[in-house]
């Protein structure tokens, strides 16, 4: 899942408790996550459950302008909808698709009244007010097609190419709703993708039995003597 980063790390509550600006930062987040669970899930039967309290980085921060925080949290949520698609043990591929393939008709304009795909259309409100590109939406919802059909990489490039996808337009989204120079994607990439990498090992164990799905590339188990079946073992 791509995150939405901003750049403080989360403080432990005990630090926060006296840190006014701590305490601003959680009171965001947990209003941005108030409003991710008030929108609800587009699909509760296949909803993960995570929302912005559980990314590695907060969602909000009081760094950002208050006018900004509504269309993050607009974006959060129709990410974590589609993310929730793809993620699901309960859909088979061409179902999870042809899910995607309608929030992906929405972000192109055809406006719908289904209230599944009602992030997609507060997603595209969103859009048409910042004037935002819709290919920052439309790179998710294709690295999420990819991953409800594919299960292995083989080798950077082809990971890459997928985090190109899945992490980098969440940066590059921050940085045109900030309104700041494209030239600036490179270095917004290598945070994102590098973070994305490090949430493939944090969760690669879950992917691996819960949806078969391994990221890392087959050839670094076999560098390093292993084999991607240890997966389950506890010293993985």
């Amino acid at each position: 899942m791509p995150v939405i980063y901003c750049i403080i790390p989360r403080k432990s509550p005990s630090l926060a408790h006296n840190d006014t600006r701590s305490g601003r930062l959680y009171a965001i987040i947990d209003n941005m996550t108030e409003t991710y669970q008030t929108q609800g899930a587009a699909r509760p039967d296949i909803a993960s459950g995570k929302d912005a309290a559980y990314e590695n980085f907060p969602v909000g921060s009081w760094l950002l302008p208050a006018h900004l925080r509504p269309h993050i949290a607009k974006y959060y949520h129709f990410a974590r909808t589609i993310d929730d698609i793809a993620d699901t043990d309960k859909l088979p591929a061409v179902e999870k698709c042809r899910q995607l393939d309608q929030f992906a008709d929405v972000i192109r304009g055809h406006v719908t009244d289904d209230p599944a795909l009602s992030p997609a259309v507060q997603m595209l409100r969103s859009l048409e007010e910042t004037g935002i590109t819709s290919q920052h939406c439309l790179d998710l919802i294709d690295a999420f097609k990819q991953d409800a059909v594919k299960t292995r990489y083989e080798n950077w490039e082809d990971l890459i190419g997928y985090c190109l996808r899945s992490a980098s337009p969440v940066g590059r989204y921050l940085l045109d709703l900030h309104g700041e120079n494209k030239m600036h994607y490179q270095y917004s990439d290598a945070l994102c993708n590098a973070l994305q990498v490090i949430n493939h090992l944090q969760d690669c164990k879950d992917d691996f039995q819960t949806l078969d799905r391994v990221y890392l590339p087959e050839p670094w188990f076999v560098e390093f003597g292993s084999r991607i079946k240890d997966l389950p073992d506890d010293r993985a």
